[in-house]
């Protein structure tokens, strides 16, 4: 037996074929009631407007398809450098391009499917240019134009010089920009002084440039290895790595030259250690390194030379060491300490294991003490075996591992055990742990079976008992023990019906499935149709068919057609009526009705549709009186009240066409005659619904506000005039350096006069045309005039005037200062302004306070010098003056005042030497030649400014 899938509700089939859709064929020939007509579009057409099938109804029709294939265009044309976005081709549609990067759109992009099945021709093209503009370092870009030879301008960003050729790039015709010939410079801002250095001159500021600094007497570079100068960075600063140190000098005789104070004695020594330099200035370091094998212990490695010009003691050490500890087969130490009395420890690497204490230790004739320890190998820990675990092992060399196979397995093959090899590997598994399902349990309707074996895989087969079937009859009646320990069992047995299907007359079964509760399924043939039932029968639970409540019954063909009208749709069986309805504009004659006989045809048409007119048109401001809509007949009109009747009679004809003749009469209401307005007359005197008396104006008067008529309007009367007829001013008068149009003259208007150009006018340029049709009087007149005042630095404008003759008036702004004449410019008589003689010069804020010093005062414009005065007592460290610089700031102060004594007392018979006087000065006096000295030469400028007493003489 073999089990067909069929449908229970094919229990007819439309006779006729689909309806044919232009351009589209049918692909399949299945016509049973519920089954589709599939079609498909052909000679280079789509499917439109629906699903592309049609349904065979339970009235055993198809119906009309509510899709179309319709015609289309080519594939689109190319564009060059551009794409059209995919869409349909159909015509009517429209598709749609796009250009490519690099490429903008110029033109209406798209084309249009016309109905000759071509696409619109292109009018558009994809226009290249440059993509933006490139990054240019330290700049921004002010403005560009990407096109071919657009160009792009850039700027220089704040605190950067513009190098090279002028900051502008041209787009190429290769689409990239031309090469960068400019460059932004980065610079450093104007330093600040250097403290103890001379002042210098800067060339530049930008990255790279180097400032060479001089110290000022007295004063020496520190640290001695660098060089007096300051570069300016990559991050704009400067780098000033040195610094001029006051040096300490000492005068042993008139000419001795000046020393800095350092350290006599030379480093002390350290065993094994060596100086690695040679500085000794007070402050220095001397460095030293670890020789002969020995490792820096216990401190920094330096000592200081110190104030009292000795060197600091070492607090540190040169110790000796043990050489790079021996290596361990299979193992290494831990990086560590080397020196005499440490420790190094050792490490197995991975599969070894340590046996014994793994230490050496550094003895004090610089050698490790023996290796007594070794490195064993073992196994890794043993594989996992699948649905097994581990009972126990050992992983040394010929150990073993052993394994429990887990519940519900079996064990195969050899026994569970692995041994641990020489190569540290383990042996190969021989064994396996198979996993099962359980015992399964009885199938209905099966018998039953003997089981060999349960494991994964297992296939049991069966058997169905007498009068059942395995369902579905796709399946072979087995069960498997899957992987997952649960038999698949993917059939029944089912009872079935042993015998065929009952025999009906013209009806034959059209699938052959027999299990209970499954149907046969029959169709009628030889041209008969279902009737009284479901056109099928069940397998009952008792394993027989139900009895078929239906029968096929003959019937009459299709339906004739009648011309102008068409059947209604029904059962065409023996015995039925089949009724005709007539199509729009025609009516029935006679009883419209057909009978199917018994020998299987239609009785004879006795009735037509006999055409007629439509109801007559509506003729505006008429009423219909009669019609007779037949052929030929007459509708017959009458005007309404108030109306004319205009043209040949009010009657209409139908004709042969079924239309009614055109209308060659007309109705027309009228209005009243046109009304009078001031100073106008009417030219014409139509006045019928929709004309127009047209009025022209007279007695010097100008039409104003629209065209001159008014109309007869649908409620017969006339629609408000909007216009007027006005009086109106003769010219207006020349005034003098002016230019003007003339354009409206009416009473009421405004007009405005323009000075020509280089003049402005000395009030309001406007006269007004009065109700005494005179214009008003000129109250100005045109002046010539200079441009805006120019704009001058850090000066504001203070008035607006700019007429020959006149001032233009600054004030000084921004905390600058007037400077060199009088505050303004004058317009002269070329209208030209007069240069200006003075400038607002920018100034430094108040200097600061210094103590000890007298007020000072004075000019604090760019370039000023001012210079402080030290009250009485005091005198300065050095140069005290300070400078307004070019950023309005002041150059730092770099003295102070210090309490000072007055010139040192004279002694008989010596020279006195000295630098300064200010407080713990010192001056020495020495002896004149020939003269032996006796007690301390020198005095010191005290606290209360008087010197020290002369404790010495020259004998």
């Amino acid at each position: 037996m073999v089990a067909v899938s069929a449908r229970e509700d094919r229990v007819g089939l439309c006779v006729e074929s689909p309806p044919q859709v232009p351009d589209g064929i049918v692909t399949n020939t299945d016509r049973f009631v519920g089954d589709v007509a599939i079609y498909s579009c052909v000679n280079d057409t789509v499917l439109m407007n629906g699903p592309g099938h049609v349904e065979c109804q339970s009235n055993q029709t198809w119906p009309s398809p509510t899709f179309d294939c319709r015609r289309q265009c080519p594939v689109p044309p190319s564009l060059d450098n551009g794409e059209g976005i995919a869409g349909p081709r159909t015509l009517g549609e429209t598709i749609t391009y796009l250009c490519n990067d690099l490429f903008v759109m110029e033109g209406t992009p798209e084309i249009f499917c016309m109905s000759n099945q071509t696409w619109t021709q292109i009018t558009f093209y994809c226009r290249p240019i440059c993509p933006d503009p490139p990054v240019v370092a330290d700049s921004s870009i002010l403005s560009f134009n990407n096109s071919i030879n657009g160009t792009a301008e850039y700027q220089c960003d704040i605190e950067t010089v513009l190098m090279g050729g002028p900051p502008v790039l041209t787009c190429l015709s290769s689409q990239t920009w031309s090469t960068i010939q400019f460059e932004c410079r980065r610079q450093c801002a104007v330093p600040d002084a250097i403290p103890n250095t001379y002042n210098i001159t800067i060339p530049a500021r930008t990255i790279g440039t180097i400032l060479n600094y001089t110290c000022i007497d007295k004063h020496d570079v520190y640290p001695l290895t660098e060089t007096p100068q300051s570069t300016c960075q990559q991050n704009q600063q400067w780098l000033i790595p040195f610094q001029c140190k006051p040096v300490l000098m000492i005068i042993i005789f008139a000419s001795s030259p000046s020393l800095f104070t350092v350290c006599v004695e030379s480093p002390p020594q350290v065993p094994d250690g060596i100086v690695t330099n040679t500085d000794r200035f007070v402050g220095d370091v001397a460095i030293y390194s670890c020789v002969n094998d020995t490792v820096l212990m216990n401190g920094p490695g330096h000592v200081e030379c110190q104030s009292n010009q000795t060197w600091s003691l070492p607090n540190f050490e040169c110790r000796r060491q043990c050489p790079v500890p021996p290596s361990l087969d299979n193992g290494e130490s831990i990086a560590g300490p080397r020196t005499l009395g440490e420790t190094i420890t050792y490490l197995c690497n991975d599969l070894f294991v340590m046996e014994g204490t793994p230490e050496i230790f550094c003895m004090s004739n610089q050698t490790w003490t023996q290796i007594t320890f070794y490195c064993r190998p073992i196994c890794p820990d043993p594989p996992v075996v699948a649905d097994s675990s581990i009972l126990s092992f050992n992983n040394s060399i010929n150990g073993t591992g052993e394994y429990q196979c887990d519940i519900e397995t079996v064990l195969m093959g050899g026994p569970p055990v692995l041994t641990c090899l020489s190569s540290q590997t383990w042996s190969t598994i021989q064994f396996e742990c198979r996993r099962q399902c359980a015992v399964p349990d009885a199938i209905p309707n099966t018998y039953n079976i003997t089981i060999p074996a349960r494991t994964i895989g297992t296939i049991l087969n069966y058997t169905c008992i007498d009068e059942h079937d395995v369902y579905p009859l796709t399946e072979t009646p087995q069960s498997t023990c899957q992987q997952n320990q649960q038999w698949l069992i993917p059939f029944q047995c089912k009872p079935v019906c042993v015998e065929s299907p009952p025999t009906i007359p013209n009806g034959i079964v059209t699938n052959t499935d027999r299990f209970v509760g499954d149907v046969a399924i029959y169709s009628c043939v030889n041209d008969t149709v279902l009737m009284n039932g479901p056109g099928h029968v069940e397998c009952q639970s008792n394993q027989t068919w139900s009895s078929p409540t239906f029968d096929c019954r003959r019937q009459c063909p299709m339906p004739p057609t009648l011309d102008n009208g068409e059947s209604i749709a029904g059962p065409r069986t023996l015995g039925e009526t089949i009724t005709y309805l007539c199509n729009d504009l025609f009516v029935m004659e006679g009883t419209p009705e057909i009978f199917c006989m018994s020998n299987q045809t239609w009785t004879q048409i006795t009735f037509y549709c006999r055409p007629i007119c439509p109801d007559p048109p509506v003729v505006a401001d008429s009423s219909i009186l009669s019609f007779n809509n037949s052929i030929n007949g007459t509708a017959e009109y009458q005007c309404d009240i108030e109306t004319v009747l205009m043209g040949g009679p009010p009657v209409l004809t139908c004709l042969s066409a079924q239309n009614w003749s055109l209308p060659q009469f007309e109705c027309r209401r009228l209005c009243e005659e046109a009304p009078s307005l001031p100073d106008a007359n009417l030219t014409n005197t139509d006045r019928f619904v929709g004309d127009v008396a047209i009025y022209s104006c007279v007695n010097d008067t100008v039409l104003m506000n629209g065209p001159a008529h008014v109309e007869c309007q649908s409620n017969q009367t006339w629609s408000s005039p909007t216009f007027d007829c006005r009086r109106q001013c003769p010219e207006p008068p020349t005034v003098e350096n002016t230019e003007s149009v003339t354009t409206d003259l009416t009473i009421g208007t405004i007009y405005n006069y323009t000075c020509i150009t280089g003049h402005q006018p000395t009030s309001i340029s406007q006269i007004v045309c009065q109700n005494n049709q005179q214009w008003s009087t000129v109250q100005f007149e045109c002046r010539p005039v200079c441009e805006d005042a120019p704009n001058l630095p850090d000066a504001n404008l203070t008035n607006t005037d700019r007429f020959v003759g006149d001032v233009a008036i600054y004030s000084c702004v921004n905390d600058t200062v007037l400077m060199n004449g009088p505050a303004h410019v004058e317009c002269q008589s070329n209208q030209t302004w007069s240069s200006p003689t003075f400038d607002c010069r920018r100034q430094c804020p108040e200097p600061p306070t210094v103590n000890y010093t007298d007020p000072v005062t004075g000019p604090r414009v760019i370039g000023s010098i001012l210079t402080y005065t030290c009250t009485t007592g005091y005198g300065a460290t050095s140069n005290s003056s300070i400078t307004c610089q070019q950023d309005g700031h002041w150059s730092l102060v770099l003295f102070e005042c210090h309490s000072v004594c007055e010139v040192p007392p004279t002694v008989q018979n010596t020279t006195v030497f000295y630098n300064d006087t200010f407080v713990g000065s010192n001056a020495t006096f020495e002896c004149d030649s020939s003269l032996m000295l006796s007690g301390n030469p020198t005095i010191t400028c005290q606290v209360n400014t008087t010197w020290s007493s002369v404790e010495f003489s020259c004998n």
